[in-house]
């Protein structure tokens, strides 16, 4: 009886575990780009307040004279320019975040296609494994058939 291996080697087993490793990486430069969306979030968020607080206590105020009114206005436009500035850098983080999810699940599939593969190859290769050793018990069961006296 030929001794058979009991488990075949999958032949793009260094393809897929490349892709595996770059389906990490772009797990990682997602997390990065999360990092910084959150953290251009919280100070777009905090430009907002600042602003919010700044308009509560000069509109809380009884009388304002000219110097009062001109240095509240060229705050203003400081501010809003900077919340501009601030969102227009939130929006290209967002964008930059949506091709960093999609390049993670494309390299996901990648992945996910050459483990299917190996599944498939194991399945096929139990099963031949099966047809062959039934096949052994067959052939030995015929034989000592064959053989016996009645």
């Amino acid at each position: 009886m030929p001794c058979m291996p009991t488990q075949q080697h999958f032949k793009l087993e260094k393809v897929l575990d490349f892709r595996r490793q770059r389906e990490e990486q772009a797990m990682l430069v997602m997390a990065e780009a999360q990092r910084r969306y959150r953290d251009q979030a919280e100070f777009l968020d905090g430009l907002k307040s600042r602003l919010a607080r700044a308009e509560a206590e000069f509109f809380s105020r009884k009388a304002y004279t000219p110097p009062d009114l001109w240095l509240w206005n060229t705050y203003k436009k400081a501010a809003d320019f900077d919340i501009k500035l601030a969102d227009a850098a939130l929006q290209r983080l967002a964008k930059e975040l949506q091709r960093a999810r999609l390049e993670v699940i494309a390299r996901a599939k990648d992945r996910k296609l050459l483990e299917k593969l190996k599944e498939n190859q194991a399945k096929r290769y139990e099963q031949e494994e099966r047809l062959a050793e039934q096949k052994e018990f067959d052939e030995s069961s015929t034989l000592r058939f064959k053989h016996q006296d009645f």
